[in-house]
């Protein structure tokens, strides 16, 4: 399981959010659970960092776990009801 520690596996950059940037974090968090994407400076132009995170965790289904910085952590959603 990933710490914090552990460094950013993704970059988010100038490109934004798109769609095979969502599809790549989506595979990653398949195999992982837990993933850490850095937000690059350029890629904050429209939007803020949190923004950004929340749009992504939306997308992939993910919960937002934590925002540090540039850095957003993402854990896979279980799928257990309660």
């Amino acid at each position: 399981m990933e710490t914090k520690q552990d460094k950013a596996r993704l970059q988010l950059g100038k490109g934004g959010v798109t769609d095979s940037l969502v599809a790549e974090i989506c595979a990653q968090l398949k195999k992982k659970k837990v993933l850490k994407v850095r937000i690059l400076k350029s890629a904050l132009k429209d939007k803020n960092r949190r923004d950004i995170a929340a749009e992504v965790a939306a997308r992939c289904r993910a919960e937002l776990e934590d925002i540090r910085g540039h850095t957003f952590t993402l854990r896979k959603k279980s799928n257990t009801a309660p």
